[in-house]
């Protein structure tokens, strides 16, 4: 069976190109959700085209950027597009009710809450608390409850604010890879998806506190690299000749118990 072991050479922030696709994936979905949200006044005669125009521009534009790991990795375009069909609160009765508020809240704290751990327990130890497929089963049954039970409308500036978090943190969660040994490409590139798609549901106020927990994690993660990174750099040519294999894995071993 083939190894499934991400061997990713270092991403290099500095260059413009490392951004290009976030910028073209981010430009791409804020276009969608404003179409969405200027669409839907024309569109309530039939609530079936909506979401039909929907899977035919996100299928199409799965099939074109297919080819790149990052736009594989958020799940394309069909993110944001959920969340744009989803602006609508509620309109139960059950919505006068401070249970409900109650249980909103709870819901996306809970979900906000378990998605940042569980992503950061994955980084530092190479593996779920839970089984993969258990942690994704139980982010998703959060998720439906947070939002059944959200009784406000989301205005347009909120969602396209939610939609430039879930994409930056994912970015950022992703290239965590090329720093940290030993993880499992299937595995970390489920839980980027998974553990970052709430900040398109919850209140805003928990997609700040969540966001800023994981980009504190992951710059804390990319800062360690660096400075593990660049005396082991001058170690070794400091010193007698060495081949390029063996400052490979000096460079290697130093990142492996950065986790640990």
């Amino acid at each position: 069976m083939r190894s499934s072991k991400i061997d990713e050479a270092p991403v290099d922030f500095g260059l413009v190109s490392t951004y290009v696709p976030l910028v073209s994936i981010i430009s791409r979905s804020l276009a969608l959700v404003c179409a969405i949200d200027l669409a839907r006044p024309w569109l309530v005669a039939d609530d079936r085209v909506l979401p039909l125009a929907l899977a035919i521009i996100v299928y199409f534009d799965a099939h074109i950027t297919r080819h790149d790991s990052l736009f594989r990795t958020c799940g394309f375009l069909v993110p944001p597009a959920l969340a744009a069909l989803t602006m609508h609160g509620s309109t139960q009765l059950t919505c006068t009710y401070i249970s409900m508020t109650i249980l909103h809240w709870t819901c996306g704290i809970a979900w906000a809450l378990l998605s940042t751990l569980t992503f950061i327990f994955y980084i530092r130890y190479k593996r779920c608390a839970l089984s993969t497929t258990t942690s994704c089963v139980l982010l998703c049954t959060l998720g439906f409850f947070d939002t059944t039970t959200r009784c406000r409308y989301i205005l347009l500036p909120e969602l396209l604010f939610k939609t430039l978090a879930f994409y930056m943190c994912s970015m950022t969660s992703l290239h965590l890879n090329s720093i940290v040994e030993g993880l499992d490409r299937n595995t970390h590139a489920l839980l980027v998806l998974h553990t970052n798609l709430h900040t398109l549901y919850v209140h805003p106020i928990i997609v700040v506190a969540s966001s800023l927990i994981i980009f504190t994690f992951c710059l804390r993660m990319f800062i360690a690299d660096k400075q593990i990174a660049l005396p082991t750099s001058s170690l070794t040519h400091s010193s007698l000749p060495t081949t390029g294999s063996d400052d490979e894995e000096l460079l290697r071993r130093a990142r492996a118990n950065l986790t640990k």
